[in-house]
């Protein structure tokens, strides 16, 4: 599986901000017409993997923006509490509950460069409470790097584990997910987001309607955005991002630390009644509002006048103490 992760991200990374409609459509991607909302652009593909019958989506956006830092503090959730507390902001109603089933490995090796991997737990209703809600347990690599242009890179990986089945419990719907979260800040300033998913929801669901709920998923990057909007008065961006609790040399994350073996330690953990927590990290726990398109960019032009204050204010101080 490490292997899996590490390909996913290297694959990912060799696409860019400057380039990347132009690979995905070179892969087979084509343009979607969705009203859901604008700021987002969304191109889907047949699977090519399982001969599945629900589509492969990437959706794609780029704005202006200085709230890189906060984004990562925003999603990197390692603790049981603020995963929860992020499904909660993100899912609204739609959440059940959620779990950080084990950390693997992590590593930081400055303050701004951080790596986790781990296995979460997510169960949710794909759109209310008339169809059975959804269980989702996965792998997740995430953490900061740069691109192949020298760009500040926050990613996140997912991809399903294997489905197992304990005796004398009931059976649930079990949803196989392959998920890519990827913000790139640019040289230019803005903050690009690209986010594919493909999943296989189970259950009796058509799938003309799974793909319009998977299309609306894609808003997930805006959603993390706005939480980090609102996020980023309480956290004070000179501190250093979230530090995992176990600090490893750099190349352990791709090598050492998951082994040959780790597939069966992971069952274990998956069959064990206790869950692994964490300390928590710095992370947000704000509640989640629906901001339309034109109060987002009320709200950037107001962030943006702020820091302007801060940078005048700093220069005012500088020259009273000369």
């Amino acid at each position: 599986m490490r292997h899996r992760l590490v390909d996913h991200l290297e694959g990912i990374l060799q696409s860019t901000p400057a380039t990347r409609l132009q690979d995905l459509k070179f892969e087979g991607f084509h343009d979607v017409d969705f009203d859901y909302d604008i700021a987002v652009h969304r191109l889907r593909r047949k699977a090519r993997q399982f001969h599945s019958k629900f589509d492969e989506v990437v959706g794609v956006c780029n704005t202006k923006g200085d709230d890189f830092t906060a984004i990562t503090h925003t999603l990197f959730n390692v603790s049981t509490a603020s995963w929860c507390s992020h499904l909660k902001q993100t899912l609204g109603t739609r959440f059940v509950r959620g779990e950080v089933v084990a950390t693997l490995a992590s590593r930081s090796e400055s303050t701004v460069d951080f790596q986790w991997l781990g296995i979460k737990k997510m169960v949710f209703h794909l759109e209310n409470e008339l169809c059975r809600p959804r269980e989702a347990t996965f792998y997740e690599f995430c953490g900061t790097t740069i691109d192949r242009e020298g760009q500040d890179v926050f990613f996140i990986i997912r991809e399903s584990v294997k489905e197992r089945i304990e005796k004398g419990r009931q059976p649930i719907v079990t949803m196989q997910i392959r998920e890519w979260i990827v913000f790139t800040k640019c040289h230019d300033g803005t903050i690009e987001s690209m986010h594919y998913y493909h999943a296989e929801p189970r259950g009796r669901i058509a799938s003309f309607l799974f793909r319009k709920y998977a299309l609306k998923h894609l808003a997930y990057c805006v959603r993390a955005r706005h939480i980090a909007y609102k996020a980023k008065g309480d956290i004070k961006l000179t501190l250093p991002p979230p530090q995992p609790t176990e600090r490893i040399s750099t190349d352990t994350i791709y090598s050492s630390v998951v082994d040959s073996s780790m597939e069966s330690i992971c069952e274990d953990i998956l069959g064990s009644a206790e869950a692994s927590n964490s300390p928590v990290p710095v992370s947000t726990r704000q509640s989640v509002n629906s901001i339309p398109e034109d109060m987002r960019r009320v709200q950037e032009g107001i962030v943006e006048q702020q820091i302007l204050v801060e940078m005048i204010k700093l220069q005012f101080g500088r020259l009273s103490k000369g």
